[in-house]
């Protein structure tokens, strides 16, 4: 018995008790080490942003940091001891991320220099600031000599070619810089971003007044979350949304009594950084979008009535415009009396959802030249036969398209499977409001005719060519020519 209580000892306890000492052993060394190293790694990254000051504001001696500033998008302001000017560390936001820009500034508030600091921009692109390319340098001379604010493609700032998400974050950078400039050089107030709402309640404080209240109403309209009657008799206040490309794109949206819009917010949402996210991030193309919308009434259209949303960024902007639709169906539906509108019918999820939506329970397996699937109903009246096509030449994963025919050959459903396309992209082949313009042809020609999808146009085209296909696999089927 003494024999196991010893064996346990050396092969269970002491092994534990062993590695226990060497784990806080180790973390009371990391604990020393980070304590000396800590201090003298923030210092030399302090040297380090001293130099940059140096170099964007070349007449300083020494510098002496400033303290209480307000103004958003600038992380840290010196002063120079001398009296020559101001250095400001600031950041836009680029496709990857924060972009850190170092801005001098005289105190005739004009830009005595520009640094571009490591980023996480992509390579060849927004890097090209840092990276030793030549394109840095010659970006900030362009910028050299501004004052006051400045503008992409205005006054001679053209930024970087190929990069114009990285080089209006640094636009904004700069601007952010010489406001800051203004505020505690000159006296002048602060420029600071109002944060983007995340509810219902912090929007319609922004559109309609901090003191504004609503009580919430009944409704049954599709993509419309919540929905009220401001407490004061004025309007109503929606919060709806739309697919973008990151997920769902929520969109605050008051009207009026008589349902025309008096104020539109976006809400924070997951859209690409420097694309849909420039909705809420600050820039100056959220609130601009907002403002087309502002005044309209029934329903808006992309690209018509001076509704052009975000320019790169159709897929985020045609989310907005389907969010504000559906506030103003759900206000012809709470002030009118209105029928609510209804979320469209879910496309089938694979080939047999949809020979079994198509043709119903019981439908007959055949095949024909050219198919890789056909499909007869129990009663003979109609055949859905699938094909493969090609649709965006990036993707890997071919559309499959699957066209139901009546007797005489004329469409009456559409299914295509678009999982190997890029979502928000190539998938909006497969939803109702493209695959409907096909049912009721026959022939090539009216295929012909069906306009692809802005932006879509390969994977569009690939359905096209698809539903060709089957149409000559029809006929050959019944013997036409």
């Amino acid at each position: 018995m003494a024999k196991n209580k010893s064996n346990t000892y050396e092969n269970v306890v002491k092994p534990i008790v062993v590695l226990v000492v060497i784990c806080l052993i180790t973390s009371a060394l990391l604990a020393v080490t980070n304590y000396f190293t800590a201090p003298i790694i923030a210092a030399q990254e302090q040297q380090a942003a001293y130099a940059a000051y140096f170099e964007v504001l070349p007449d300083a001696d020494n510098f002496t940091s400033v303290e209480g500033f307000a103004t958003s998008g600038v992380e840290e302001a010196v002063k120079a001891d001398n009296g020559s000017g101001y250095a400001f560390r600031a950041i836009g936001k680029g496709f990857g991320g924060d972009v850190p820009v170092i801005v001098g500034v005289n105190m005739d508030g004009v830009i005595t220099g520009v640094s571009f600091l490591q980023n996480s921009e992509t390579s060849g692109f927004g890097a090209r600031l840092w990276d030793g390319s030549a394109d840095g340098p010659a970006y900030a001379a362009e910028l050299t000599g501004k004052s006051g604010s400045v503008a992409l493609g205005q006054d001679g700032v053209n930024g970087l070619s190929g990069a114009t998400v990285t080089s209006t974050a640094v636009v904004n950078a700069v601007n952010s810089a010489l406001s800051c400039f203004a505020e505690v050089a000159l006296g002048q107030a602060a420029v600071v971003e109002q944060a983007a709402p995340t509810t219902l309640e912090e929007a319609v404080a922004i559109l309609v007044g901090d003191g504004a209240t609503y009580t919430p109403v009944e409704f049954a309209t599709a993509g419309v979350q919540e929905a009220g009657a401001l407490d004061d008799g004025s309007g109503y206040v929606f919060l709806a949304v739309g697919t973008g490309f990151g997920g769902d794109v929520p969109v605050a949206v008051v009207t009026d009594a008589s349902g025309v819009i008096t104020g539109v917010s976006f809400l924070q949402n997951s859209e690409t950084s420097g694309f849909g996210a420039r909705l809420y991030d600050g820039s100056e193309d959220g609130p601009a979008f907002a403002a087309q919308l502002v005044g309209k009434s029934g329903s808006v259209s992309l690209g018509s009535d001076g509704v052009d949303g975000l320019s790169g960024a159709t897929i985020s902007s045609t989310a907005v415009v389907d969010a504000v639709n559906s506030a103003l169906s759900c206000y012809n539906e709470v002030a009118q009396g209105g029928a609510p509108v209804e979320a469209p019918a879910a496309a089938p999820a694979s080939l047999d959802e949809a020979v079994t939506a198509f043709l119903g329970e019981g439908a007959v397996a055949g095949e024909a030249e050219g198919a890789t699937a056909v499909y007869t109903s129990a009663d003979g009246a109609l055949t859905l036969i699938a094909v493969e096509s090609e649709g965006y030449s990036d993707e890997t994963a071919p559309l499959t398209v699957a066209t139901c025919f009546d007797a005489d050959g004329v469409v009456t459903n559409l299914w295509v499977d678009v999982s190997g396309q890029t979502q928000g992209l190539g998938s909006r082949t497969g939803e109702a409001d493209f695959t409907d313009l096909f049912v009721g042809l026959s022939d090539a020609a009216g295929v012909d005719g069906v306009d692809a999808i802005a932006s879509v146009t390969e994977s569009s085209d690939g359905v096209k060519a698809g539903v060709a296909a089957c149409m000559e696999i029809f006929q050959t089927m019944k013997g036409g020519n």
